[in-house]
């Protein structure tokens, strides 16, 4: 399980999560420093198959080509022995995304941080004016 989906689920090594009225076991917590992967669970594909009923069904999949491989032969070499899939050599929108995620989740620290800063004013108040 990611670190942030760990944290944001009060989840550690050793608990259980249910998905889909099935059972899992937390083996790990792991991090890539990605947020939106930060927030994923890694399962066997076979058994992510089982619970969504995708059986034999695959919607994404990421390869890294070798180094010296150029991108646009290996994703036309792809098309061309998989005629079914759609192909893309550039992770520039996922990497906007993941920044997007990240200043959101800043933001929210933010506001957090704020309500505290706020509400421990309101306490200080509160208790001069009682004193």
């Amino acid at each position: 399980m990611g670190q942030n989906a760990a944290q944001s689920l009060n989840k550690t090594t050793g608990d259980t999560i249910s998905i889909s009225n099935q059972t899992f076991k937390i083996v790990g917590i792991y991090e890539t420093g990605n947020f939106q992967e930060d927030r994923g669970i890694v399962m066997s594909l076979s058994e992510l198959q089982n619970i969504t009923g995708e059986t034999g069904q695959v919607s994404l999949i990421l390869v890294k080509a070798k180094n010296g491989t150029d991108a646009t032969t290996l994703a036309k070499t792809i098309q061309q022995n998989y005629p079914g899939l759609t192909t893309s050599t550039s992770l520039s929108g996922h990497d906007r995304m993941n920044n997007g995620l990240e200043v959101i989740n800043s933001g929210a620290w933010a506001v957090s941080l704020l309500a505290i800063l706020v509400g421990g004013i309101v306490v200080i108040v509160t208790m001069m004016k009682a004193g």
